[in-house]
């Protein structure tokens, strides 16, 4: 089966390699990494670059933590496609992940120009449920000093309420 889908993340049917994706990173195969590292490099099609990097997140390995963060680091990427790579490391449990999203987070330059990769990391930084994501969020929500947009806010309140800690409340509340 995972030779088949490897032949079909490759077909010119794009319906089809999308969900090839999808099928490779819910298998939980950390072999299926650099399949979809590969699908992501060679595609121009955003929904499939998206969905590679979301089924690299499914797998849940952390060997594909620096590849996210390449697609995060790379200013030439599309937005939407870094704010995907942003979302996915929510999917991880550890500091390596937490550091990114927090590194994200308080980037003065991405909070200007780069909003929904910041609000996407927002968002990731809560589900991942580390202690440190309620004071970082709750700054981002509740932020009397600097004006934040909107929609940054909106995600940081959402990571919030995905952390689901009593200070996190605290913090909704204070909002």
């Amino acid at each position: 089966l995972f030779n088949i889908l490897t032949q079909c993340i490759e077909s010119n049917d794009m319906t089809l390699a999308w969900n090839t994706a999808v099928a490779l990173g819910r298998s939980g195969d950390p072999n299926a990494i650099h399949i979809l590292k590969k699908t992501y490099q060679d595609t121009k099609q955003i929904l499939i670059k998206n969905y590679s990097v979301f089924g690299m997140g499914w797998i849940k390995d952390n060997s594909a933590i620096p590849i996210l963060n390449e697609i995060l680091s790379d200013k030439k990427e599309q937005e939407v496609v870094r704010s995907h790579a942003a979302a996915t490391l929510g999917y991880f449990k550890g500091a390596e992940a937490v550091k990114l999203l927090k590194d994200i987070i308080t980037d003065k330059e991405s909070m200007k120009k780069q909003s929904d990769v910041v609000a996407a990391a927002a968002m990731a930084l809560g589900i991942t449920k580390d202690e440190s994501a309620v004071a970082v969020l709750g700054g981002l929500l509740n932020n009397t000093e600097q004006r934040i947009d909107s929609k940054i806010r909106s995600y940081a309140a959402l990571g919030l309420g995905r952390a689901g800690t009593e200070d996190a409340l605290k913090e909704l509340k204070k909002a």
